[in-house]
């Protein structure tokens, strides 16, 4: 699914990370730009402030996908 990383998009990024941090574990948002140079970002309950940095980061025309990441 293709989806445009507006305000809806990162409220649900949001959300996911309150509902899936329930559990003690991570999210990983990777970031895909510039010739299929890509970044990851690690996303856990106490850095939800990140997600507003992240996005005033990202590239032009960014690919964005949210992984589970590895269980403690």
């Amino acid at each position: 699914m293709t989806q445009a990383a507006d305000d809806d998009f990162w409220e649900r990024v949001r959300e996911r990370v309150r509902t899936e941090l329930a559990a003690p574990r991570i999210l990983l948002l990777e970031e895909t730009h510039f010739r299929n140079a890509t970044r990851w970002h690690r996303l856990t309950e106490n850095n939800l402030d990140i997600i507003r940095i992240i996005r005033a980061a990202l590239g032009p025309r960014a690919l964005l996908a949210l992984w589970a990441g590895p269980h403690p």
